[in-house]
């Protein structure tokens, strides 16, 4: 019989792990990079190979693991959890009031040993469907749904900042509706690099009116507004439209196409861009330009990308090896672009 805490395989498909709730006919099992993943329980068997249950970093050492999920808590002051809490539903709903948090639980260990709860909190008057998920490349591991009811808090789950960083970003979608009548808001979608978290950092969680550890704490409304601004921004700087910037000359041996962000979008909206938006802004100027000399078969375009960090001169050799295997290409000349050039050969 399969329970919480019996090691089960996928019947259909391969992989396994420990399951850690179950509700009604649906398990939750644990895979070995500690995440969740939900299976009918007519889809899971035993794995008689190991009965030994080890629990993982998601979970607190001294936690009891428990049949069914943990209720949403209230948002009330920490001696008043425990008093019995209603739910008491908007005639009209027009409040929406969300924050992601992401709570500190051990500060005295590594940076990247740091576990930290993912918390989402209601406190508006609105219900909420949820899903979160963790993006590498073009996937996206399932981390948690749900519904969650006006004044609550949904915690997630608890993983180790490295788990996390093995992904390259946090997405979270949400739909706010309400049972009676409500302001219609569209569905909310929202990415956040860990550039942006910076959760390595200790001085990034600070103390807050919801726990008594120290959290991150965003405000969804407010990231959906700045993303929505910045989107706008992004549309408008994307490359110049082919009717306002020439093609090359036939006659040119060699073009110069500087990448620096400076150079391709305005002062003011730099400041308003991130790291990811940022570069990709440049790779599509790169990659119109690049498209552009091709065309008007000039011999010799370089790149000047500066020298940075190098992420961009590294994008740009893995475009030009993925979708131009026939073109040669090459550090620019020192004495002419020092370090920060690339040399793309269109013929020779």
């Amino acid at each position: 019989m399969i329970k919480v805490g019996t090691r089960v395989k996928f019947l259909n498909e391969p992989g396994g792990g420990i399951v850690t709730r179950i509700v009604g006919n649906e398990a939750y099992v644990q895979d070995e990079d500690g995440f969740e993943i939900p299976a009918l329980l007519s889809n899971l068997i035993p794995d008689a190979g190991s009965d030994i249950y080890e629990r993982s970093a998601s979970f607190d050492e001294d936690e009891d693991m428990i049949d069914e999920p943990q209720p949403a808590e209230p948002i009330q002051q920490q001696e008043k959890m425990e008093e019995k809490f209603s739910i008491e539903v908007a005639e009209y709903a027009e409040k929406f009031k969300v924050y992601l948090a992401f709570v500190l639980k051990d500060s005295s260990s590594k940076a990247d040993e740091r576990r930290v709860t993912i918390t989402l909190i209601n406190e508006g008057d609105y219900f909420l469907y949820y899903v979160l998920g963790l993006d590498i490349l073009k996937k996206r591991k399932h981390l948690g749904n749900g519904l969650l009811e006006p004044q609550l808090m949904a915690q997630i789950g608890t993983f180790s900042v490295q788990q996390l960083l093995e992904y390259s970003a946090l997405n979270i979608s949400i739909l706010p509706y309400n049972v009676a009548s409500y302001a219609a808001i569209p569905t909310i979608q929202l990415s956040f690099d860990w550039s942006q978290l910076n959760l390595m950092a200790s001085t990034t969680f600070q103390p807050n009116d919801y726990f008594d550890e120290p959290a991150l704490i965003i405000d969804i409304e407010e990231q959906n507004n700045i993303q929505q601004k910045k989107e706008m921004l992004l549309r408008e700087a994307k490359v110049v439209p082919k009717t306002e910037m020439p093609a090359p000359k036939p006659t040119k041996e060699v073009e110069e196409v500087d990448l620096h962000i400076d150079k391709i979008v305005s002062a003011d909206q730099v400041t308003q861009l991130t790291a990811s938006q940022i570069l990709e802004i440049q790779l599509d100027r790169f990659t119109f330009a690049l498209e552009s000399a091709l065309k008007a078969r000039t011999k010799r375009i370089v790149f000047i990308q500066g020298v940075g960090n190098g992420k961009l001169r590294y994008e740009i050799q893995k475009i030009l090896r993925r979708k131009y295997p026939h073109l040669d290409f090459q550090d620019a000349s020192f004495a002419e672009y020092g370090y920060g050039a690339t040399m793309v050969i269109l013929r020779k």
